[in-house]
């Protein structure tokens, strides 16, 4: 019979001396797994060792991410220079700064941000909304994204709002004499060059009058996350 090496049985010894340990103190990589999150009736299309991605029964697309540990230009309690940061970011790529909040997810500092894009489908004068949720941890970085796109007739919230804007004497009349467009496809050019910016419409405070609006469901998926997130305890020491 063969007799195991020296260096063999040096490794069969040492080797559940190393999953104890690992047992004991966790991987020192995080993994995708080291945190949960509550998918129920959640719809799994996608699946990788660093990305997963579900749809909801309402359509909005979730994506959970592990990234490399990224240092950012700010401390992530200091939300003013974050929100200065990301403002600048989003416009290079022609997206709108929503809002950003500091969250504490299982006593470990987050990060939440909200955005808009316009819709990139040729001829879409519709709007992409995504919510993020970064979480770092010790040697990777935890993202969480909820996204949805304006589908069908678009700007009813903006216009509806505009209107109790107006009514409630928050927004000026505007004087300014008209420009005449001369086709629909000049106008539709136009509105899509125009300048991404953070609407009152945009406010949270109308979710609940448009429930079924694409900014409405990704506020309320990713508050879903950030409630019933679970990390992994080795992850969280």
């Amino acid at each position: 019979m063969l007799k195991p090496s020296a260096l063999l049985q040096a490794h069969l010894l040492t080797e559940p001396i190393m999953s104890f340990l690992t047992s004991l103190f966790g991987h020192k990589k995080p993994r995708l797994t080291d945190l949960q999150l509550n998918i129920a009736g959640w719809q799994l299309y996608e699946s990788h060792d660093t990305s997963m991605a579900w749809s909801t029964p309402e359509q909005s697309a979730v994506r959970l991410q592990l990234h490399a540990p990224v240092q950012w230009p700010f401390a992530l309690h200091d939300i003013a220079a974050a929100t200065h940061y990301w403002q600048q970011e989003t416009a290079k790529i022609g997206g709108a700064l929503l809002e950003l909040t500091a969250l504490n997810i299982q006593g470990m500092a987050a990060l939440q941000g909200t955005f808009k894009y316009r819709d990139p489908t040729p001829g879409s004068l519709g709007m992409y909304f995504v919510a993020i949720i970064w979480l770092p941890v010790k040697h990777g970085l935890f993202q969480i994204n909820a996204e949805a796109v304006e589908k069908g007739n678009t700007g009813f919230r903006e216009a509806v709002v505009m209107d109790l804007q107006l009514k409630q004497g928050n927004i000026p009349p505007v004087n300014d004499e008209p420009e005449f467009i001369d086709s629909a496809d000049a106008l539709f050019a136009k509105l899509r060059e125009s300048e991404l910016r953070c609407l009152p419409s945009d406010d949270r405070q109308y979710d609940e009058m448009f429930a079924e609006h694409p900014l409405s469901q990704v506020r309320r998926t990713i508050a879903l996350c950030a409630q019933h997130a679970q990390l992994a305890k080795h992850v969280r020491q």
